[in-house]
């Protein structure tokens, strides 16, 4: 199975998590802005990923406008940020998602760190339950 993964990084912790994906998986991978229809046409698996800023994903205007290229793929969405899956405010960056796309995609909210935290909640055990389910297919 061909995957694709884009991801956005700002403090690096996407950036970790989408370099572990590629490693493990063999996938191409590609910075978020460089998504384009004939790299989409050619993965079976697309991985989107970014942080979360201020409860803002910048992956969901990428997962919008390229939903009508995406909608037929497997679609994996992972949202990294300091902020545990379970708080308000992650599940209010969910939900900017639209309806619609989200009951189609498969969403993970993976711990990530900000510049002034000291411990290390980056892990590469982090990305099994995503690995699990690009074996599955």
């Amino acid at each position: 199975m061909n995957t694709n993964i884009y991801y956005k990084s700002i403090f690096g912790s996407t950036k970790k998590y989408a370099n572990w994906l590629q490693i493990t998986t063999g996938a191409n991978l590609f910075k978020l802005n460089k998504i384009d229809t004939k790299n989409i046409d050619a993965a079976d698996n697309i991985i989107l990923m970014s942080g979360t800023y201020a409860g803002q994903m910048p992956l969901i205007k990428t997962l919008v406008s390229n939903w009508n290229n995406l909608k037929d793929k497997n679609v994996i969405v992972i949202a990294v940020g300091a902020a545990a899956a379970s708080d308000k405010q992650s599940e209010i960056s969910y939900e900017l998602i639209p309806a619609e796309i989200r009951k189609n995609i498969k969403y993970f909210k993976l711990p990530g760190q900000t510049l002034n935290q000291v411990k290390n909640c980056v892990k590469k055990d982090n990305i099994l339950p995503i690995i699990s389910i690009l074996e599955e297919k």
